[in-house]
């Protein structure tokens, strides 16, 4: 797997997300309240709003998502 798209804020999907080691993950609606719970993965985290993002987490916006994870398997949480 290397995309994930996080829908929900729900802190067990954290551990989800270091099972399935994705690549990408794209925190859409609540699931940018997991963003400071991800910092410590090695992962691009995409969002609408990259300028929204602390220093020092790897960043891309959504358009990077979907171009990285076309053709790719997407886990939906």
């Amino acid at each position: 797997m290397t995309c994930v798209l996080v829908l929900s804020n729900d802190p067990q999907l954290v551990d989800v997300i270091k099972l399935v080691k994705p690549r990408y993950v794209f925190l859409a609606y609540r699931g940018r309240e997991l963003l400071n719970r991800l910092e410590e993965f090695d992962v691009v985290v995409c969002t609408y709003l990259p300028f929204d993002v602390p220093p020092g987490v790897k960043t891309a916006g959504p358009l990077t998502f979907l171009d990285m994870c076309l053709g790719q398997p997407v886990v939906v949480l």
